[in-house]
């Protein structure tokens, strides 16, 4: 297998998730970086050793880089996966992909014109438990299902807020506790059930001086008939971790964060997995495991390399947005909507 060249396109936090998911990644090597806060880059560049751009520009024409991860404010992620792309790069995106519809269309239409991989970055699709829940619900294990809902009452202080001024605001974070911090629980329940067909939703901004909301409940119908419930908050002390239940006519799944606690399956024994023993982000957004963005990384090598596709690609970060502005649309209409999915 190739080993192929990583480039950094921002140097802030979770950049340095990066780095370290990279030293599990066997087939991925760093070899730049640019930032837009030339000292903070130039310092990581420094303390990682690894090549420091000037400019965007410079990065995208190095033709010894394969891949960029962008790791910059959620609001540039679609402006800057279009270039890499164009560019001829294949592209790690942190979440979300974009903060519209329409600029995800452009994200996926782009990757397609130029056939290269995009991968959106959303960990805990690729956890050997989240893995074994999804072939029980494709093999029909848990009946018709009836009742599914994630739970995530995080809390951020103001502190991480004041932090930056991109945080909390329409403009470059596109939403609060649901499209920065809850996005993730988001989309594996729709990795896990789909999307729905109807939704009704409160947002609210409860404990903090932000923009977008810090509180948020989404009540939504399938197709089926199964009702589901989306929870999402960085205003409840002290934070707690990721609750998912998937409950059916034959059977019922919950898992915390990555962990299986309840196991109700007919003939089925429960899978054991090693306990993970990383951190969560429920209270501080820097206490995440980097083992998950290694298996991205990973799932992205092993795609160039075979000329496969991504497991999460465009569409499905595409995907995912498109729900949670389905869910601000019924807020702001304070009604139930009708929700279509292109995807």
């Amino acid at each position: 297998m190739r080993k192929l060249n990583f480039a950094l396109i921002g140097t802030g936090m979770i950049a340095a998730h990066h780095m370290a998911a990279m030293d599990y990644v066997e087939g991925a090597q760093a070899a730049g970086a640019y930032g837009a806060i030339p000292e903070q880059a130039k310092a990581f560049c420094e303390k990682y050793g690894i090549k420091y751009y000037e400019t965007l520009e410079a990065l995208l024409a190095d033709p010894e880089i394969d891949v960029v991860t962008i790791c910059t404010p959620s609001g540039s992620h679609a402006e800057i996966a279009i270039k890499a792309m164009t560019a001829g790069k294949h592209v790690v995106c942190e979440k979300p992909l974009a903060l519209t519809n329409e600029d995800c269309k452009a994200v996926v239409d782009t990757a397609k014109k130029y056939n290269r991989k995009c991968e959106v970055i959303c960990q805990l699709r690729f956890a050997d438990s989240v893995r074994a829940v999804k072939k029980i619900l494709d093999e029909g294990h848990l009946g018709k299902l009836t009742s599914v809902g994630v739970h995530m009452k995080y809390w951020r202080t103001d502190e991480y807020y004041d932090a930056s001024d991109w945080r909390g605001t329409w403009k470059h974070d596109g939403g609060g506790a649901l499209m920065n911090q809850g996005i993730h629980g988001i989309d594996l329940l729709r990795y896990f059930v789909g999307s729905p067909v109807k939704i009704s939703a409160f947002c609210n901004t409860l404990a903090h001086n932000i923009e977008v909301e810090d509180t948020a409940v989404a009540i939504m119908e399938y197709e089926s008939g199964m009702v589901g419930v989306i929870e999402g908050t960085t205003s409840v002390y002290p934070g707690y971790a990721r609750r998912i239940e998937l409950c059916g006519t034959k059977g019922s799944i919950v898992m915390i964060e990555d962990q299986i606690e309840k196991w109700d399956v007919e003939g089925i024994e429960k899978p054991d997995f090693e306990k993970r023993t990383g951190g969560f982000g429920a209270s501080d957004p820097n206490a995440i495991d980097c083992r998950g963005h290694a298996k991205q990384f990973n799932d992205i090598v092993n795609a160039i390399n075979n000329d496969l596709p991504v497991a999460n690609g465009a569409e499905d970060g595409a995907a995912t947005v498109e729900l949670i502005l389905g869910v601000y649309e019924a807020a702001r209409a304070k009604t139930q909507i009708d929700f279509k999915t292109q995807y």
